[in-house]
């Protein structure tokens, strides 16, 4: 009997010890869990920061890019209006400027002309373009935003009105003209005639960029502008285009 209760009292106590073994175990274990929540806690809010920097760079991109279709649309609006003032008897007293070589150009602006000799080039400005706009078309050539009206750069401000939008800029470059054979389908007058066909290379330049200054007549590439980083995005491009003009006098 005395033999049957010590085994007893050995496997109570046997029993005893592996308890606290499995909950000495599992306390040791508790700081593994901790571990490892804090673990996915931290790589969650680590992706929701990547994913809502994304979104942000996307929208960021995607503004860019609507900025920079503007622009390229807009130096096509710039040399239209060339080709048109050409087109209206304005070609001559034009290529007159343009060959006294006095209006500065950033297409030559890194040239140097020969001893006695000018670049020719003549150049209308964002003023030159929008007043003859004005004067031909009775309206404004742009349109500015506001927070109810979209304007000619859109959309609508609604909040955001204290922003001011965005801004555009023409400029119209008239650079080397030369005499070459008509069109077909000119007239070419015969041997006789005083009158040449002259051809003109024709740069349209156009600026988009967050709104600056209340009531900048020419906001071209303003060096108050680009001193301020929220001026500072401004899209440039350029459209080239030869112009055929006929029957010019010849020099």
């Amino acid at each position: 009997m005395s033999s049957v209760c010590s085994r007893f009292r050995r496997s109570t106590a046997a029993l005893r010890l592996h308890a606290s073994d499995r909950r000495a175990g599992r306390s040791s274990e508790r700081g593994v869990a901790l571990f490892i929540v804090v673990m996915v806690v931290t790589l969650l809010g680590a992706v929701g920061v990547f994913a809502a920097r994304t979104a942000s760079m996307v929208d960021v991109a995607s503004g860019y890019s609507r900025q920079a279709s503007q622009t390229v649309y807009l130096a096509g609006y710039a040399t239209r209006f060339a080709a048109v003032e050409l087109g209206q008897g304005r070609a001559g007293w034009y290529i007159d400027r343009m060959r006294e070589g006095t209006e500065p150009c950033p297409s030559n602006q890194n040239a140097a002309a020969a001893e006695g000799f000018t670049l020719p080039c003549y150049k209308l400005d964002n003023t030159d373009v929008t007043a003859r706009v004005k004067e031909q078309l009775a309206q404004d050539a742009l349109v500015d935003q506001d927070s109810d009206n979209p304007g000619s750069l859109g959309p609508p401000l609604g909040l955001d009105s204290a922003s001011g939008g965005m801004q555009a800029a023409f400029m119209v470059e008239l650079l080397d003209a030369f005499q070459t054979q008509g069109m077909p389908g000119m007239n070419r007058g015969g041997g006789a005639n005083p009158f040449i066909n002259v051809q003109l290379t024709v740069t349209g330049w156009a600026q988009v960029r967050p709104a600056y200054g209340a009531g900048a007549d020419n906001p071209w590439c303003d060096a108050e502008a680009a001193s301020d980083a929220r001026w500072g995005a401004a899209s440039v491009q350029a459209v080239r285009a030869l112009i055929t003009v006929p029957n010019q006098a010849s020099q």
